[in-house]
């Protein structure tokens, strides 16, 4: 944040500095912060104000003083419509937008942003008419994968009951297959015993007629 490299600007100014991989303090970070109480427009207003800071500081004119306000400049857009615009675009924060680029183009009139970001902000919104479009066939297409799902479900069903009226009917099959060897069975026990019967019986009249010869 602006104000922490203010500080440390401050302290560059006073006294050397160093940088080492020793950790010498922490620093604590909570909501209670200063920082998280500024908006986007007062940490931006910030950041223009320490680069205001450092070139006056620095006492410089003529051409390395506009090459230094076209870098921090630069820098500066870079972040913000990285960090900030873009965010706000998106979210369709127009207001957020001009607010951010008035502040920009107020910094030593270096920069022109309102026609640009206005043109961003069209896009961003036919990108949005896209987006909605698009959520309107994923939508769609969703119910038709659930519509999908149910159908397919009452075929599993329809299958399901199919393979339980097959099973039944094999299992009558063998059933009636088992009835049918026992009939079988029974008709031929039943053969034999008439066959057997017919034998006694042929056996029984030849006896009888031996003994009526014999009479």
């Amino acid at each position: 944040y602006a104000s922490d490299f203010e500080m440390w600007l401050r302290i560059g100014l006073a006294a050397d500095l160093y940088f080492i991989e020793e950790t010498l303090g922490y620093y604590r970070w909570h909501e209670g912060n200063k920082t998280h109480s500024f908006d986007d427009f007062y940490k931006v207003k910030e950041q223009l104000q320490i680069w205001d800071f450092i070139i006056d500081s620095l006492g410089l004119s003529g051409e390395e003083l506009e090459r230094l306000e076209k870098e921090a400049i630069a820098r500066t857009i870079k972040w913000v419509t990285s960090t900030r615009i873009y965010p706000h675009l998106e979210a369709n924060n127009l207001e957020e937008v001009f607010q951010l680029c008035q502040l920009l183009e107020s910094w030593r009139g270096k920069v022109e942003l309102s026609e640009i970001v206005g043109e961003l902000g069209y896009k961003i919104q036919e990108i949005n008419r896209h987006k909605s479009r698009l959520e309107s066939e994923v939508e769609t297409f969703s119910n038709w994968v659930n519509n999908l799902d149910k159908v397919t479900s009452q075929l599993q069903l329809e299958v399901k009951n199919a393979t339980e009226e097959r099973d039944k009917l094999q299992k009558s099959n063998a059933e009636l297959e088992l009835e049918v060897k026992a009939q079988a069975f029974q008709l031929k026990q039943l053969k034999e015993e008439k066959a057997w019967l017919k034998s006694q019986l042929k056996a029984w009249m030849l006896a009888a007629q031996k003994g009526k010869k014999e009479m």
